[in-house]
């Protein structure tokens, strides 16, 4: 049975959103993904969550799995009028599984995503190479990875 899974990423997809939502109450002239960019998200614009995880590869299963809960949570929050006047979309990220394939991956995501308010994301597969470049880029993850290293992480936007 699937529904678990779907159910904890559509959770865990409202989560990330709320949070979303709370730090993009400021002026606007900041964004997360750190781009300057288009000066910031303006009204009416579409605010982004980055699906920061396998698509191909040996884990290329667990990237649509996220997807599942970040395409019903976005559509329920459009359809509730979004976020402070933004209507939000789900955009994929693929890392591929590959710290050495994730590294340029979530660059280019923060470069050219720039109304990026978090991602869901990264997997434990590229998590020690990416949340450190996700974090100096000010993006708000929900990292899926049990790995000891973030048992006590001090990283701002973790």
């Amino acid at each position: 049975m699937r529904l678990a899974p779907t159910a904890l990423a559509a959770a865990a997809a409202l989560a990330l959103l709320s949070v979303a939502a709370c730090t993009s109450s400021g002026s606007g002239s900041s964004q997360a993904g750190g781009s300057t960019q288009g000066g910031g998200s303006s009204p009416g614009s579409t605010l982004v969550v980055g699906e920061f995880n396998p698509f191909t590869g040996p884990d290329a299963a667990f990237g649509p799995e996220m997807v599942a809960g970040c395409i019903p949570a976005i559509r329920l929050i459009n359809a509730g009028g979004g976020v402070l006047g933004h209507q939000m979309s789900c955009v994929q990220e693929d890392t591929r599984g590959d710290p050495a394939d994730a590294v340029p991956a979530a660059q280019k995501m923060m470069a050219t995503e720039t109304s990026l308010v978090g991602v869901l994301g990264p997997s434990s597969d590229e998590a020690l190479a990416t949340v450190p470049l996700l974090n100096t880029g000010h993006v708000p993850m929900f990292v899926v990875t049990g790995q000891a290293a973030f048992d006590h992480s001090t990283n701002a936007y973790f």
